[in-house]
């Protein structure tokens, strides 16, 4: 069987967003934005460069370009203090962003906990922060987010991933998955994400890493991916392709 039917087989696909680095201007983002709406995505998500005026511009423009139909979510990965993280998330508000991911850092769950209870937009957290699922609870029970971040590449694999969702789905709340860190990483998020019902979304490149796999994951016409049906992860490797750019260290 494939993997997603051994842990759950909720759905077999999923809408992903495109996801990109930081850049210093909002023509950068409107540009990237662009282009990911051009390859067919329906959602995206900017990571501002942590100067909350700036970065309310940058997701002003986006908005601004992509119209109101397309998803947008901002992640500026821990860059702001409370009064900046309050400021950027009413901009956010108004400009009826997704989710408003990591702005404070991990540390900081009592200014989590005020800036949840404050905010109407969704803050979504606990991505960078050791401890997987012990740590998510924490967060869960004090209120600090309203949205668990986890993935299979350092949160306990696959089945640190599903003790994380499985918690989350317990207090009701969605457990979305983040970037892995290569090709087969995010094929096994694409299987984690379709086997729980308490994730939306599947986090991609803008261009989709399919390096060294076969079949490739693509988007259909209304922005989602299907998860491969053969059996375990679903793909053949170009083992070839791999030894070829293999750095072997003596």
């Amino acid at each position: 069987l494939p993997l997603y039917q051994l842990i759950g087989g909720y759905r077999d696909k999923i809408m992903a967003y495109a996801t990109g680095p930081t850049y210093q201007t909002p023509e950068e983002y409107v540009a990237e934005a662009q282009r990911a709406a051009a390859q067919g995505f329906r959602a995206y998500k900017l990571h501002p460069y942590g100067e909350a005026e700036l970065d309310i511009e940058c997701c002003r423009q986006v908005r601004q370009a992509l119209g109101q139909e397309f998803i947008l979510m901002s992640d500026p990965v821990g860059a702001y203090d409370f009064e900046d993280a309050m400021r950027v998330g009413r901009a956010l508000e108004k400009l009826d962003y997704f989710w408003f991911e990591e702005p404070l850092h991990d540390y900081d769950i009592h200014n989590y906990v005020r800036l949840t209870e404050a905010l109407d937009i969704p803050i979504a957290g606990v991505e960078w922060a050791a401890g997987r699922h012990h740590l998510a609870a924490e967060y869960i029970v004090r209120g600090a987010v309203d949205i668990v971040r986890s993935d299979v590449s350092w949160k306990g694999g696959i089945t640190g991933y599903l003790k994380t969702a499985h918690l989350c789905e317990a207090f009701g709340l969605n457990c979305e998955i983040h970037l892995g860190v290569h090709s087969l990483l995010n094929l096994a998020n694409l299987h984690a994400a379709c086997g729980v019902r308490n994730c939306r979304f599947l986090e991609l490149t803008v261009e989709i890493d399919n390096f060294a796999m076969s079949p490739a994951m693509v988007l259909d016409a209304d922005g989602m991916v299907r998860v491969p049906q053969a059996p375990g992860l679903g793909v053949d490797l170009d083992w070839e392709l791999l030894e070829k750019n293999t750095v072997k260290v003596i």
